[in-house]
């Protein structure tokens, strides 16, 4: 075999590359004959990476050679090698390449026993095999398993795998699903294994167990977040996804306590935008009605005029489900103001939102957000609020 070539010929038949022998009729062709082998040689090394040797490029390819007669080449040592040997047996040739290759097939079974060992350990060990696939950066592999399953089992079992609480028995459960389908990359990680049968009927119906089990457990954490802020979007817009029999994601459920924090801050924005608001308001009811004649002034209706004011300058953001009031900025324009929310531009007037039954008068003269009715299953968990100090993890 050439050693300019990949030694395809033998990788396909043979583990590893046996030594190349060469009988020749004198000593300086058997010593050229090794240079021209070792110089070529050399020359592959420089340009290795032109090619492969499946996965075997730790072999290095070997040849001897000698000038006696087949029975003195087989008994007597008369043998040079191309590793830099003289006077050796036909068996020294041999018997290295073999042995080498022994010892690395006993340590390749060592290594699948371990392998093997671990991988029923952590079947035993569930937690402890939820943390090795987070930890090793495999979740991917096993969250594309779970698209055997509609869409809330697939949601279902990808937030068990990103869960790092202490499972129930509802998840550990479902978690079987994973620990019977574990395999290794060709680097030796952990990955889920390829080409599996289908999920049985009863990984289905634990997968269906964890779905319902996690919409109560969800159901449960919005409705005391919604305790703690029942005018926020984000908590409303929750409660409307699981409302309508659907799961919220891990990120969505993660990002709730910062919407709600975030969503406190806007409100104190809006009620200084409120304050000043109205006092505004009063000071150009006040000039108006000076305005006006000394008859005119008696039939003046201030309620009629902070209407007034407010159909023009008053606003409402739909997408946040609040009120948008013009700062003092925005009242010397007569365009939208910017909602505390989004900071965008306010995308309905007053009168379209109150014909759209978005807003309504308030008891305090001015106007509150016409919040649609929760479900009762928010009202009945709202009625035992969320502890302030409660973490995600605790209570989801």
């Amino acid at each position: 075999m050439p050693p300019t070539t990949p030694p395809q010929a033998w990788a396909d038949i043979h583990p590893f590359p046996p030594v190349l022998l060469l009988a020749t009729t004198s000593e300086a062709r058997a010593e050229g004959a090794l240079r021209r082998f070792e110089q070529r040689l050399a020359q592959a090394q420089r340009h290795s990476h032109s090619f492969h040797y499946r996965g075997r490029d730790e072999w290095e390819p070997e040849m001897g050679a000698c000038a006696r007669y087949p029975d003195e080449a087989v008994a007597e040592p008369v043998w040079l090698s191309s590793r830099g040997g003289d006077g050796l047996y036909l068996t020294d040739l041999l018997r290295p390449p073999w042995e080498r290759w022994a010892e690395r097939e006993h340590a390749h079974r060592q290594e699948e026993e371990r392998r093997e060992q671990w991988r029923q350990s952590l079947r035993a060990d569930l937690e402890r095999c939820r943390r090795e696939i987070q930890e090793c950066g495999s979740s991917r592999s096993f969250e594309d398993l779970t698209e055997a399953f509609d869409p809330r089992g697939s949601l279902a079992l990808m937030l068990l795998l990103q869960r790092d609480h202490e499972m129930d028995p509802t998840e550990r459960a479902a978690f079987a699903f994973f620990s019977r389908r574990l395999g290794w990359s060709r680097r030796g990680d952990l990955t889920a294994a390829d080409d599996l049968p289908p999920p049985s009927e009863q990984e289905r119906r634990a997968v269906h167990s964890l779905a319902s089990h996690y919409a109560e457990r969800q159901k449960r954490y919005v409705a005391r977040l919604y305790a703690r802020c029942p005018d926020s979007p984000a908590i409303r817009n929750a409660i409307a996804h699981l409302d309508g029999g659907d799961l919220l994601r891990h990120d969505e459920l993660s990002s709730l306590p910062g919407l709600i924090a975030a969503h406190r801050d806007n409100l104190s924005e809006l009620q200084r935008r409120r304050r000043a608001y109205i006092i505004w308001r009063e000071k150009t009811i006040v000039r108006a009605r000076r305005a006006k004649r000394a008859l005119a002034r008696l039939v003046f209706d201030p309620r009629r005029a902070a209407e007034e004011i407010d159909l023009a300058r008053l606003w409402f953001c739909k997408p946040c489900g609040q009120l948008a009031i013009p700062t003092e900025r925005d009242l010397t324009t007569t365009s939208a103001p910017d909602c505390c929310s989004c900071r965008l531009r306010a995308d309905t007037n007053l009168t379209e939102a109150l014909g759209e039954g978005l807003v309504r008068p308030g008891d305090d003269g001015f106007w509150a957000v016409c919040h649609p009715p929760v479900p009762a299953w928010v009202l009945e968990e709202a009625a035992r609020p969320l502890a302030t100090s409660a973490g995600l993890q605790e209570e989801w």
